[in-house]
């Protein structure tokens, strides 16, 4: 898929600006009381490596599981020295993954309509709020369009990669929060209508 100059250079100011808007002065504003609660299982996930799925209180381990990694990088070890930067870094880069990965409609809608939802999620002020706070959602968001790329793929051509992308796509959703159910049932949806 050869891409003009202009597409490319359109592509990264898009990217560029999610990216800005996304990633300053995450630490400014004080954690809401559901960031902290999820920054608190992170951080003992993070000293204990052990993590107790609760359904009647809290949702599925994606979110302290994938916020691992970003914490070690920063050298944090311990709940005490978890940074809110450390927390928020996977709702940023779950935002721009989201922004990503809508240009990966291009396939199924043309470069023009993928580029223009790619700067909408880029520059939509909601999607930009959501990708700085450390709750499930932007998670969901990301899994859910990726999940939905990988299905459409799969029916325009099946094969070993669409249905393990799929799988794999679909099961973060289910792992990241119990509303998977109204995800699942949308793309099915979709999928009758693609169909």
């Amino acid at each position: 898929m050869v891409r003009r100059p202009s597409e490319l250079i359109a592509i990264a100011l898009v990217i560029g600006a999610a990216v800005w808007l996304r990633s300053g002065a995450l630490e400014e504003k004080p954690l809401h009381s559901d960031e902290a609660v999820q920054g608190y299982k992170t951080g003992l996930l993070l000293e204990s490596g052990t993590y107790q799925y609760d359904p009647t209180a809290h949702h599925g381990p994606t979110l302290y599981f994938l916020d691992l990694p970003l914490a070690w990088l920063r050298g944090e070890r311990s709940l005490v020295e978890l940074s809110v930067t450390s927390l928020r870094l996977l709702p940023v880069i779950a935002g721009v993954g989201l922004v990503i990965a809508s240009l990966f409609l291009r396939t199924f809608t043309g470069a023009a309509p993928s580029l223009l939802a790619a700067a909408f999620l880029a520059l939509s002020p909601i999607q930009v709020y959501f990708s700085r706070h450390f709750v499930q959602e932007p998670l969901l968001v990301f899994f859910a369009l990726v999940t939905g790329l990988w299905l459409f793929v799969y029916i325009r051509r099946p094969g070993i990669l669409p249905a393990a992308g799929l799988g794999l796509s679909a099961g973060l959703i289910h792992a990241t929060k119990e509303t998977s159910l109204i995800i699942a049932l949308s793309l099915i949806a979709a999928c009758l209508v693609e169909i």
